[in-house]
C-alpha cells in the first residue's frame, strides 16, 4: 500500500521547524506525498484534549493511504486520537519516534504537565483497531525515554520495533536533523 498522505506531529517544545520534521516533509513532498506538519497548540504545555482535538481537525479523512508520524508526546497524541476514530475509520500506518508512557529526567517545572500524559489511561485496543501497521523507532541512549519504555509502548501495539544507536531523543539537541530509517519505513 502506497501512502499518499502524511501527517507529522512534533514533540513537546518543538514545532514544524524542529528536528527532522522539515527534512522529512521535503523528502515526502519530493515523492508527491501530501504532507501536513502542523504546529501543535501550546507546545511547551501540551494537553491531551488540545492535541487530540487538533489531530481530529486536521486529519479529516483518515484512510489506508494515510501515514501518521509522531515524535515523543506526538506519539501519545496519535494513539489517543486513533482510539477516538469511528468504527469504520482506519489509517494505513503510524510511525512513532521515541514514544513513551513514562519519562525520565523530567525537570521540576514540567512534572505536573507530564502527569496528565503518564497518569491518563490509553485505550491501546481501540487504537490498534484503527491502524493497519505500527512502527516504533527508539534509541539506545535516549535521555528522556528508556529503551524498555519505548519497547513496551511498541509491544502494546504489536509494532515493528527499530532500535537506532546513539540518536538520543532524535532532536536538534542530539544533532538529528535527518532520519533516513524513518523515510525508508514510510515508503516501504
Amino acid at each position: 500500500m502506497i501512502m499518499n498522505k502524511a501527517y507529522i506531529i512534533h514533540r513537546w517544545g518543538g514545532d514544524s521547524t524542529s528536528d527532522w520534521v522539515p527534512w522529512l516533509k521535503e523528502e515526502l513532498e519530493a515523492k508527491a506525498i501530501a504532507v501536513s506538519s502542523p504546529d501543535m497548540p501550546n507546545p511547551n504545555a501540551p494537553t491531551i484534549e488540545e492535541w487530540t482535538k487538533t489531530l481530529s481537525s486536521i486529519i479529516t479523512s483518515p484512510d489506508q493511504e494515510t501515514c501518521i508520524i509522531g515524535h515523543s508526546v506526538g506519539c501519545q497524541a496519535i494513539i489517543r486520537y486513533l482510539a477516538t476514530l469511528p468504527e469504520d475509520a482506519a489509517v494505513g500506518k503510524a510511525i512513532l519516534v521515541a514514544p513513551w508512557t513514562q519519562l525520565t529526567n523530567v525537570n521540576e517545572s514540567a512534572k505536573e504537565l507530564v502527569k496528565q500524559w503518564t497518569d491518563s489511561p490509553i485505550d491501546w485496543e481501540s487504537a490498534k483497531k484503527h491502524c493497519k501497521s505500527f512502527i516504533v523507532i527508539y534509541s539506545n541512549d535516549d535521555p528522556k525515554v528508556s529503551e524498555e519504555n519505548a519497547k513496551d509502548f511498541g509491544n502494546r501495539l504489536g509494532a515493528k520495533l527499530i532500535l537506532e544507536e546513539n540518536r538520543g531523543h532524535f532532536s536538534d539537541e542530539d544533532d538529528v536533523t535527518q532520519l533516513p530509517i524513518l523515510l525508508k519505513e514510510i515508503l516501504s
